[in-house]
This record gives C-alpha cells, sequence and structure tokens, in this order.
C-alpha cells in the first residue's frame, strides 16, 4: 500500500467500481453502431440486402 501512495492513488470504493463496470458494454454498442453506419455508407446495396434479408 506504501508503494501506491507515493503515486498518489487510492482504492475504488464500492460506487466507483459499479459506474465504471458499465462502460465497456457503451463502448462495445458505439463501436457496433459507427461500424454499421460506415458499412451501409460504403456499401448501400448489401446493407439493405441484408437489412430486409434479401437471398443472395
Amino acid at each position: 500500500m506504501k508503494d501506491l501512495q507515493k503515486f498518489n492513488v487510492t482504492e475504488l470504493s464500492d460506487d466507483s467500481i459499479k459506474a465504471t463496470e458499465g462502460g465497456i458494454l457503451l463502448t462495445l454498442a458505439v463501436a457496433l453502431t459507427a461500424m454499421g453506419i460506415h458499412d451501409a455508407i460504403d456499401h448501400p446495396d448489401a446493407f439493405w440486402d441484408g437489412l430486409t434479408g434479401a437471398e443472395l
């Protein structure tokens, strides 16, 4: 513990741990949405076929 005090850091409280653990899901959701938008712009026909379930 003395080594951590040299760096001026402290242990996270229970509330802080709960608040930070949910961040990865939001990041993943935003990344997947951005990928979908990018694909829709680059390949609109393929995106629409996939969205509507059209046969290839």
